[in-house]
């Protein structure tokens, strides 16, 4: 999940980010609206046994 300041959420999985060659500038995830900045970038897995969904976060 990538979050921004201005309240933008997008939820991607990571199978569906494709994977090119070291010679290319990489993948754009989220298009930003000017003053817009990446937030927080949560990593989302499925749920455990118990039912429980761990997630792991990451703020800027």
């Amino acid at each position: 999940m990538i979050m921004t300041q201005n309240g933008i959420t997008i939820r991607m999985n990571v199978d569906k980010i494709s994977v090119i060659s070291r010679n290319t500038q990489g993948v754009r995830l989220v298009k930003l609206d000017d003053g817009d900045k990446v937030a927080a970038i949560a990593s989302v897995v499925k749920e455990d046994d118990e039912g429980e969904e761990q997630t792991t976060e990451e703020k800027k």
